[in-house]
């Protein structure tokens, strides 16, 4: 930003992208950017259209730089990734300050917000979100959303399943308004099944009346009961609820949590994963519903190198046979 603003800047006033984030590597408290000249930057920002907040604290953004950036007038596009901030009522204001604003992304964000502060607080106008995660999000942003008169629509929905269970009435309410709308549904399983089962469902799949792809990252238990009955019984549940006749690519990524005992006795990995079930998995795929899905992809984290080879042969030829003679079958180890 520094760049531009100076006198003797030939850049000319066509950026339309802008990310505000913190240097890397910084040891020493940072010292704030202020703009020298604030109508001369506001003048070499005109045609922004996207901004992106990157793991900045606000208190380092000053006054003066705010008030330019509620003068850009064009932005259409914010993203919000990797930020925590509790009761950022002014942040917000600034969003609703946006009169072309047409698409708010929020990612890997911890936001806490009362609802009573969202509540006079409205977009200028029709809105979609291009992702939402709402992992580490007050419910309050979720009711704030289904109070404009336009509910917007989301493109890319990310769940944990293990964090969910004190906003499971306000995921649930949101889900049933716009779960139609999402198009790729992003799960991280509970690395505690056992007490997530000790909850109501934080969602209902069978909302995701039209998503075309869905992603799933969890620890596969092998070896370990009944972890391994859990793991089972919850993706059988998750992927015989999704009944999406659009669905086109499920993509699984797993990183082994193997049984100590397992361990001890050296019994190899590819052993282990020859005996696990997929909770039917292969056989829920494979049915009706899923008859669009054009690409399944599995990824394992974990498995030592020496057995990789062995391990892909075995699921190619055994539980995802059906899958891999379509060609739609991919396996990778990370």
């Amino acid at each position: 930003m520094q760049l531009i603003d100076v006198p003797w800047c030939t850049i000319p006033p066509a950026l339309s992208r802008v990310v505000i984030t913190k240097k890397p590597n910084i040891v020493h408290p940072q010292v704030a950017y202020t703009p020298i000249d604030p109508l001369r930057l506001l003048s070499r920002l005109q045609a922004i259209q996207y901004v992106k907040f990157h793991a900045v604290s606000l208190e380092n953004i000053p006054l003066s730089f705010w008030s330019v950036l509620h003068q850009l007038g064009g932005v259409r596009e914010l993203e919000i990734h990797q930020m925590s901030f509790k009761s950022p009522v002014h942040f917000f204001r600034y969003v609703c300050s946006l009169p072309a604003l047409e698409a708010l992304s929020i990612s890997r964000s911890s936001i806490e917000i009362a609802a009573p502060d969202l509540a006079p607080l409205r977009l200028k106008g029709p809105f979609y979100i291009p992702f939402l995660d709402v992992a580490m999000l007050s419910p309050s942003i979720l009711d704030w959303f289904l109070r404009h008169d336009s509910v917007p629509s989301v493109h890319t929905l990310r769940i944990n399943l293990g964090r969910e269970s004190a906003k499971v009435a306000s995921l649930g309410q949101f889900v049933e308004v716009v779960g139609s709308s999402i198009q790729n549904l992003q799960l991280t399983l509970p690395s505690d099944i056992y007490t997530y089962n000790l909850f109501p469902p934080p969602v209902d799949f069978s909302l995701f009346r039209n998503v075309r792809a869905v992603y799933v990252e969890g620890y596969l238990r092998l070896g370990e009961e009944p972890g391994s009955r859990l793991f089972e019984d919850l993706t059988r549940s998750i992927f015989t609820q999704i009944t999406s006749p659009l669905l086109e690519k499920v993509s699984l990524n797993y990183s082994l949590h193997i049984d100590e005992t397992m361990i001890f006795f050296g019994i190899p990995n590819d052993i282990l994963l020859d005996l696990f079930r997929w909770g039917a998995l292969p056989e829920t795929l494979g049915g009706k519903s899923y008859q669009n899905l054009r690409s399944l992809r599995l990824a394992l984290r974990g498995f030592p190198p020496y057995q990789r080879c062995k391990a892909e042969d075995s699921l190619r030829k055994g539980p995802f046979a059906s899958f891999a003679s379509r060609n739609i079958l991919s396996v990778g180890f990370l």
